[in-house]
């Protein structure tokens, strides 16, 4: 048993060193969406950016759920919306909503970006958010999980091994 504990330990301890960082694996990036000015003043204007998108597809723009116009993306996979707000648009937080299609033109992407409205009293609505950004990863990965059974596997073969013996030589 002892054996068997120490080959657990042992594999896990060699598939640490194995395992290629999270640096290394492929993976095409998500959309990014980003301001220019995130404190525009109502009636002004920000430039909206993108990068990482489907290159000749279009995305829509959309200030608080409310549609506004469309961007190109170039084949550079980027984009630029000059966003023109409206006179009458609340002080406070607002958020714009970039959607089209990601990098790799498989899969519809939501990405939002927040901004601030200056100027007069701070409205109770206004569409929240902030500048949240999106989720694009995991928080664990499989590898990860599998190691730390492999170590609490081999510890407790090491453990039960002990006490056998413990028990034997009495």
């Amino acid at each position: 048993m002892k054996r068997l504990g120490l080959a657990v330990a042992l594999a896990a301890v060699i598939g640490v060193f194995m395992a290629p960082p999270a640096s290394a694996q492929q993976y095409a990036p998500g959309p990014t969406v980003s301001v220019g000015n995130t404190n525009p003043t109502a009636g002004g204007s920000t430039l909206v950016s993108g990068n990482h998108w489907c290159a000749g597809s279009t995305v829509s723009i959309y200030l608080d759920g409310a549609f506004v116009g469309t961007a190109t993306v170039g084949s550079d996979h980027k984009f630029d919306f000059d966003l023109v707000l409206p006179n009458d648009i609340s002080a406070g937080n607002h958020t714009i909503t970039v959607v089209g299609l990601d990098q790799a033109c498989e899969n519809t992407q939501s990405v939002s970006t927040g901004i601030v409205i200056s100027g007069g009293a701070v409205s109770g609505g206004g569409g929240g958010g902030g500048g949240a950004l999106p989720f694009t990863g995991s928080n664990i990965s499989v590898g990860l999980l599998l190691l730390i059974a492999l170590v609490l596997a081999g510890g407790i073969a090491l453990i039960a091994g002990r006490r056998r013996r413990v028990a034997t030589e009495k």
